[in-house]
């Protein structure tokens, strides 16, 4: 359980969901700003503020589907350990409709947790995070929510709330990875984890056309880096 319900763990699924993150679209229009063919693939690596690499996640888009007013698409994620031993796989759906791209929250949640909680009950109450069609510098997006209640037996064992808040894209800004050199948005939040003990993050990514997140640093409630991750990989 510690494992699966680490933060880091969490803002990893996070980082790896949006991947293929669209952000500027023509009003009505789902053009991605991401691989969207079936059999793309994006390589996130994740680092210590060190700089040293201690593991890495893998999205690769395995199923695409035209829906009313934009896109469904099926997406596969991987995580791998320092030792690059795969150690979670969970595989989710993202959509684009009429100009705004949705991702359930659900997403975040590993698929191994089913297996680790046998026949305890889970509740989920969740809601997209969206990101609007007319991205700018300076707006303010949707916040984003999740609550998991575990019991047995109709008991409770515990909840977990996950809130993202506070989300605004700050500047376009170029930056460049081991993938190459790419002209970014800049968008911050805050992330607050509530379960055993209550976890405050905030975060920076940064978003690319035709790729989605290129850079995320994490830092924590005193403004200190805790880690970060780059985009090392892009295949279409």
């Amino acid at each position: 359980m510690k494992n699966l319900f680490h933060p880091f763990v969490i803002l990893v699924l996070f980082i790896s969901a949006t991947a293929f993150v669209q952000l500027q679209v023509q009003a009505q229009d789902c053009e991605p700003y991401f691989p969207a063919k079936t059999g793309a693939i994006i390589e996130m690596t994740n680092f210590k503020p060190d700089g040293k690499a201690e593991s890495r996640s893998v999205s690769e888009i395995i199923e695409k589907t035209d829906i009313p007013g934009g896109m469904s698409m099926k997406v596969k994620g991987t995580f791998y350990d320092k030792k690059d031993k795969k150690v979670m796989e969970n595989t989710y759906e993202v959509k684009c409709e009429n100009g705004i791209f949705y991702m359930d929250m659900r997403n975040f949640m590993p698929a191994e947790n089913n297996q680790m909680f046998g026949d305890m009950d889970a509740s989920v109450e969740t809601n997209y995070l969206e990101f609007p069609s007319n991205l700018q510098v300076g707006q303010t997006l949707p916040d984003g929510s999740l609550t998991l209640a575990m019991n047995s037996n109709g008991m409770a064992l515990f909840n977990m709330n996950i809130n993202i808040t506070n989300r605004k894209v700050e500047a376009l800004e170029t930056i460049t990875t081991a993938a190459g050199t790419f002209e970014c948005f800049k968008i911050s939040q805050q992330t607050d984890i509530k379960m055993l003990m209550n976890i405050s993050t905030k975060s920076v990514t940064w978003y690319a056309k035709n790729v989605g997140a290129v850079r995320t640093e994490s830092y924590n409630k005193n403004g200190k880096l805790t880690g970060y991750t780059e985009i090392t990989s892009v295949k279409e």
